[in-house]
């Protein structure tokens, strides 16, 4: 797929499309792809949305925390209509 807009530095575009021509010669060859440049990247990611990520996931884990019943049979408390489970909040 196309990269987002204005996310990656023009230095880190070119090292995924090295990255991605090795892969196709790799499989081309029948031979295993080369390691993910997993470190390089993350040195040069402005990663500005995690934790606003972490508190969006940790606050609908603890929405379902609050619902869900402790018998896994069971999906939702006694107290929570089915029908509509966040009416109660």
């Amino acid at each position: 797929p196309p990269y987002p807009v204005n996310f990656f530095e023009p230095e880190v575009v070119l090292k995924l499309e090295n990255y991605k021509e090795k892969i196709i010669q790799a499989k081309k060859a029948d031979k295993p792809a080369p390691l993910w440049p997993e470190y390089w990247l993350q040195e040069r990611l402005d990663n500005t949305w995690r934790d606003t990520a972490l508190s969006t996931f940790n606050n609908w884990l603890g929405l379902v925390y609050q619902l869900t019943d402790k018998n896994r049979k069971t999906p939702f408390m006694p107290e929570v209509d089915p029908g509509n489970p966040l009416s109660g909040l």
